[in-house]
């Protein structure tokens, strides 16, 4: 669709969220309750603080997980190999311990988000130190959340806003002294973050801060409706999710390939040889 989304509604979910959810997950889901991020089957790395830069802080958990539980990441190895095309995913990911992960993320958040872009979308940002942390592709499974009331816009961004953008990707790329030790990321560099607090970019992504100064350089050129099944998501893309409901939205993301383009799997969707 537009080389922003492709819906996949003959797909099931690898889990349910009883299966990788323990009770301190919801308590911090729910609750906001962050005295044990590592209670489970799944590894928190709270990013609230992160998430509400350049506005004020929410009293709700934002944060991404990582399945740690072993018999879990040999499920969803075996669950992508019956399902996906080969190459779907490839490689696991290292960890700062030696252990491997399966590209396979939990995210967590309780609102409607600022407009955001977490692949390689402009050429300034072919560089080592941005790209490393950016996903192409992501296939989006609902865990908990009313898909009903959500929707996900797509956007191309005024020559104003590309100009910004490669002004703090440079700026970034030149305080090459920062560094941070956190999760799957250690060792990447911090965010570049404008004097304005408008808008922030860095390994993992960009994002718009302040809507009331940039959204106006966002036109929308795509809106998917409702998230009731497993789809498809170009995250090289800028792109912003709605959702009018209270309850939390956890989504289980399956980590495509990173140096596939989006255009390469919604080619085979079209040709109906992308599932197996």
């Amino acid at each position: 669709m537009l080389n922003c989304y492709c819906e996949l509604p003959q797909l099931e979910n690898p889990f349910t969220a009883s299966e990788i959810l323990c009770d301190q997950d919801l308590k911090m889901i729910f609750e906001n309750d962050t005295s044990n991020l590592n209670a489970g089957k799944i590894a928190w790395n709270h990013t609230t603080d992160d998430y509400f830069t350049g506005r004020e802080k929410q009293d709700k958990f934002v944060g991404v997980g990582y399945i740690t539980d072993k018999e879990l990441q040999y499920k969803l190895r075996d669950f992508v190999n019956d399902v996906f095309p080969p190459y779907f995913i490839h490689n696991m990911w290292p960890t700062p311990i030696g252990t491997k992960l399966f590209p396979c993320t939990i995210l967590v958040f309780s609102e409607s988000s600022q407009w955001h872009c977490e692949g390689v979308q402009y050429p300034f940002q072919n560089h080592s130190d941005i790209k490393k942390g950016r996903f192409s592709t992501v296939c989006n499974f609902p865990l908990i959340g009313d898909g009903g009331s959500s929707k996900i816009l797509f956007g191309e961004a005024s020559k104003k806003l590309q100009t910004e953008l490669k002004n703090l990707t440079d700026n970034f790329v030149r305080n090459n002294n920062v560094f941070i030790n956190s999760g799957i990321y250690r060792n990447q560099k911090t965010r570049e973050i404008a004097e304005d607090m408008s808008i922030m970019t860095g390994p993992s992504n960009d994002y718009i801060c302040k809507p009331d100064i940039w959204d106006k350089e966002i036109e929308v050129i795509a809106s998917k409706e409702r998230f009731d099944n497993p789809f498809l998501l170009n995250l090289a893309r800028w792109h912003k999710v709605e959702f009018k409901s209270n309850t939390p939205r956890v989504t289980l993301r399956l980590m495509a390939e990173r140096e596939v383009p989006f255009e390469y799997w919604e080619n085979l969707i079209d040709t109906n040889s992308f599932l197996q």
